[in-house]
């Protein structure tokens, strides 16, 4: 799958390699990369992400790469996409390893933080991710919305589901202050390893 994405990066391929990664969505895909080659290409980004938001396609997936979001390759980054991007991260379970660089939110990370209970590995390196977002991520803060106003406010007794299975957390090229990595690093009491 890996030699026919790199081999599928011309402009012409295109519907071949949505064709090929159609057909390896299903309830049994257990891993599952967004090339890189879709970094130009929205409309099919949404298109795979739409087929990653239904639940049943998504059963099984343990491994999740966004190639296609690390650093330089996004230009921008719709709220459409963003949002399927989201809705797609809450029907995954059984995720263990996720990477989606350069495009972390607050509703990325609500989402990361409320649906992924065996999540072991996670990068959002080369984002914003800032002091903020690591109180959503340990659930210290909790984002509400009122139709356009968003609000982050604090919150107790709200755990993450993953808060005992992450080992590794990539934040480098991030926002995240010294007291971030502290919230982080206190509530994450096993042996995480942060990037």
């Amino acid at each position: 799958m890996e030699t026919a994405m790199t081999q599928l990066s011309q402009a012409r391929d295109r519907d071949l390699l949505l064709c090929i990664l159609t057909i390896s969505i299903n309830s049994r895909t257990v891993r599952f990369c967004l090339p890189q080659t879709l970094r130009m290409d929205e409309g099919s980004r949404l298109y795979v992400l739409e087929l990653l938001r239904q639940p049943d396609n998504c059963a099984a997936l343990q491994v999740m790469c966004g190639d296609c979001y690390q650093e330089g390759n996004v230009f921008y980054l719709s709220d459409q996409e963003h949002n399927l991007l989201c809705q797609a991260v809450m029907n995954m379970a059984k995720l263990r390893h996720l990477s989606v660089q350069a495009v972390a939110t607050n509703d990325l990370v609500v989402a990361i933080s409320s649906s992924c209970p065996t999540l072991q590995v996670l990068d959002l390196s080369n984002s914003k991710f800032d002091d903020t977002m690591a109180d959503i991520l340990v659930g210290m803060a909790w984002v509400l919305k009122k139709g356009d106003l968003v609000k982050v406010i604090r919150v107790k007794d709200i755990h993450p589901v993953f808060r005992s299975e992450l080992l590794l957390l990539d934040l480098k090229r991030t926002k995240v202050g010294f007291s971030g990595l502290e919230v982080i690093r206190r509530c994450f009491k096993k042996n995480i390893k942060l990037l």
